[in-house]
């Protein structure tokens, strides 16, 4: 929708909407992250934890997933580790995290296939 940033009103309605949307979205990723982060900490085989987060490496989803696994990227990656090519294409909300008693050899990402994310890819030795 196109806001006209002369009318003050529906600026400011839009606003609300996104930061609504935001909100809820926030409040939904936390829960999910806490079973999620349960399910972690009760495994007694190393983990592997993958996918896209929507979220950056600042936030609290990727804060309390990570807890006290390595994350490939900072590991093995380079540059700035952008996984998501639009709108942007600078913002790294795909993941792959995993328990230290797996050693990661390789970290690439890959824009083969059409997708708004670049594929992930990474070795481990056990």
């Amino acid at each position: 929708k196109v806001i006209d940033q002369g009318d003050d009103y529906s600026y400011k309605e839009h606003a609300r909407n996104v930061v609504s949307k935001l909100k809820s979205s926030f409040i939904k990723r936390s829960s999910q992250v806490k079973s999620i982060r349960k399910v972690i900490d009760e495994s007694p085989y190393p983990v592997v934890v993958l996918g896209d987060f929507n979220d950056t490496p600042q936030s609290y989803a990727y804060q309390k997933l990570r807890g006290n696994l390595k994350d490939a990227f900072i590991e093995k990656g380079a540059g700035i580790g952008s996984t998501f090519t639009k709108p942007f294409g600078l913002l790294r909300i795909d993941y792959i995290l995993h328990s230290s008693k797996l050693k990661c050899t390789s970290f690439k990402t890959n824009s083969s296939i059409p997708s708004d994310h670049k594929l992930l890819e990474t070795t481990f030795v056990f």
